[in-house]
């Protein structure tokens, strides 16, 4: 059975970093609560003192970061204060509540000054969907696609969307570009790795998934030869590993981001279901066959230098010693 869980982008930290009024410095606040001459205009069409806070409240934000937010007056209070005594020029403010519709007609304000749209899924959906397929061809990370998300919208001057809009097209573009390689897998896998592969998988006779995943842990020659068990029983299917990731088309990220997910999951691969497990080995087994040659001539190398060495002490000691019996 293939794990479940809610796609994880975003640490809870970060999301809440992302979605909640920036910590200003008193320089950001100058900076970002300060309006210009079409901002002001904007600002004196606003009737209520405690609204025209408000307004230079979230403009400074979204300026900050362009995310729509509804702070409660207690959580951005000293900013509020701010804007009421420096900006303002007035006393300090006292609390009150703004209402969605009102915070809305705020907001409508603030993206027709900064020339933002904001996020509209029957408009925006689509395009963004069909450049992230683009992207997770080339890394399908999920961070890498959240921050080219970001990007794009930035790019585009759409306001940043709630956390989960993004989860959920992220996970549809992951999903659609795995069904793509799946496909590519039923064309260049063929039937005789399809169950080399699922021998590694289930555990059963031959090759484990625990064997490849420990390899050499040093030079000596006990560790390279269990390298060597490895590398005879992985080099039948060599070339067929090799044609079946050439016919996927996978970028060198994919492929290394592929490949570390045996790792990441170990014994727990088994829950995925088999075109994810074959994928990722078929990329962990591309680097795996590479790093058993390596280990196998890093290991050679060593115990040629290691028999030169002491072929070296061997003459020099005949050397001295023939020197002594004869003096």
């Amino acid at each position: 059975m293939a794990i479940k869980n809610e796609l994880s982008i975003l640490t809870k930290a970060e999301q809440l970093d992302l979605y909640s009024p920036p910590l200003l410095s008193l320089e950001q606040q100058r900076l970002y609560f300060t309006p210009n001459e079409i901002e002001l205009t904007e600002l004196k069409s606003i009737r209520l003192r405690n609204h025209r806070c408000y307004f230079i409240a979230l403009l400074g934000y979204f300026k900050s970061k362009p995310v729509i937010l509804s702070p409660s007056f207690n959580l951005i209070f000293d900013d509020m204060q701010f804007i009421s005594t420096q900006v303002q020029g007035g006393k300090g403010i006292r609390p009150f509540s703004i209402n969605k519709m009102q915070r809305d007609r705020i907001y409508q304000r603030i993206l027709r000054l900064l020339n933002y749209q904001k996020w509209d899924e029957s408009l925006h959906f689509a395009p963004l969907y069909e450049h992230l397929v683009m992207v997770g061809k080339a890394w399908l990370e999920p961070r890498y696609l959240f921050d080219a998300a970001a990007e794009y919208l930035a790019t585009h001057r759409i306001a940043i969307p709630k956390y989960t809009v993004l989860q959920k097209l992220i996970s549809r573009v992951i999903q659609q570009v795995k069904k793509a390689l799946n496909n590519k897998l039923r064309i260049h896998v063929s039937s005789e790795l399809h169950g080399f592969l699922n021998t590694i998988i289930d555990d059963k006779d031959g090759l484990s998934l625990s064997q490849l995943r420990a390899g050499a842990k040093s030079v000596m020659v006990t560790e390279l030869k269990k390298e060597l068990t490895v590398y005879h029983q992985l080099q039948p299917y060599t070339r067929q590993i090799d044609n079946a990731v050439k016919g996927l088309a996978l970028s060198s990220k994919n492929q290394q981001h592929f490949g570390e997910m045996v790792d990441y999951y170990g014994s727990k691969l088994k829950r995925f279901k088999r075109p994810q497990q074959h994928l990722w080995l078929l990329c962990f087994l591309t680097q795996r066959i590479r790093q058993s040659l390596e280990r196998l001539a890093d290991g050679f190398i060593h115990h040629i230098r290691k028999q030169q060495e002491a072929a070296h002490a061997f003459a020099q000691q005949a050397v001295f010693d023939s020197w002594r019996s004869a003096a």
